[in-house]
């Protein structure tokens, strides 16, 4: 029997197929985690740099 989806969860064929939210959240965890290896290094812009680096 198959199972039936209520209108209301039902996803358009026009949807793209990732949530922009969470792509947003894994460029910025990779970027965090990316940047965390300066962390007291004193290297404001090597830390940027790999982190700018990790979001490409």
């Amino acid at each position: 029997m198959p199972i039936e989806i209520s209108p209301e969860f039902d996803i358009p064929s026009n949807a793209p197929d990732r949530n922009l939210a969470m792509e947003l959240v894994r460029v910025t965890e990779a970027a965090a985690m990316a940047a965390g290896r300066w962390v007291g290094r004193g290297d404001k812009d090597g830390a940027d740099a790999v982190a700018v680096n990790a979001m490409r």
